[in-house]
């Protein structure tokens, strides 16, 4: 087994060792990390707030110009059969797969 040698603690290491365990023993909460907004400077923080202030728009309006879809989607009876018959059968594309990279068109 070898022994490694512990080398010495500096001053201030040694002085926030000995409040952290003084913050344990006593039961005192340690305070939270700054905010970005503390490491930015208020130039990058308005940039910041900007940019998400941006894409919540860009969200909003994507939500307000979305075609509806239709909740129930009506087959004909064509479509039905080839659903029935194939699996992987797609009815807007009037497609079914045949294997992996291969689509035919259902003739029923």
């Amino acid at each position: 087994m070898r022994i490694t040698p512990r080398l010495p603690l500096s001053r201030s290491a040694t002085r926030l060792a000995l409040a952290a365990a003084a913050m344990i023993v006593t039961g005192l909460t340690i305070m939270p990390s700054p905010s970005a907004a503390q490491y930015l400077g208020s130039y990058l923080e308005s940039q910041r707030y900007n940019n998400l202030r941006r894409h919540q728009q860009r969200l909003f309006q994507d939500r307000r110009h979305r075609s509806p879809q239709p909740s129930v989607i009506v087959l004909t009876p064509q479509q039905r059969a080839c659903a029935a018959r194939y699996p992987g059968y797609n009815a807007r594309t009037n497609l079914y797969v045949v294997r992996p990279g291969v689509a035919a068109r259902c003739r029923l």
